[in-house]
């Protein structure tokens, strides 16, 4: 991919930002690992439209600090055209992923986020 895409998509994705605050209605399972550590799944899985990218920044509360955040497509099958182009700490409580879907078809996404007390 040139840069030309890569500057397309990142400035599709930033007119797209969903802020996802963990709670007890958006959490679809959470186990605790021990430690002070939990898994969460979010509740309801996202959806990103056709040929568009999307910021998903999700967030925990105020006495948990993020360690991680993963994601998946659940309905999709492998497509080279659904990626994530970044997922990166944006400060202690916020995990932040950048999502492309340059396919005809909407992309369904379900996020997992690791967090740890504060």
């Amino acid at each position: 991919m040139n840069k030309k895409t890569n500057f397309k998509v990142a400035k599709i994705a930033k007119k797209r930002v969903e802020t996802i605050l963990l709670t007890a209605k958006n959490i679809r399972s959470m186990q605790d690992l021990g430690g002070g550590f939990r898994r969460a799944v979010v509740n309801p899985d996202k959806i990103v439209a056709p040929f568009t990218g999307q910021v998903f920044r999700i967030q925990v509360g105020p006495s948990r600090r993020v360690i991680s955040a993963g994601w998946s497509f659940p309905l999709a099958p492998f497509n080279p055209n659904q990626y994530v182009t970044e997922s990166f700490p944006e400060n202690d409580r916020t995990w932040t992923l950048v999502i492309s879907n340059t396919t005809a078809t909407p992309l369904t996404v379900r996020f997992f986020v690791i967090s740890k007390l504060a």
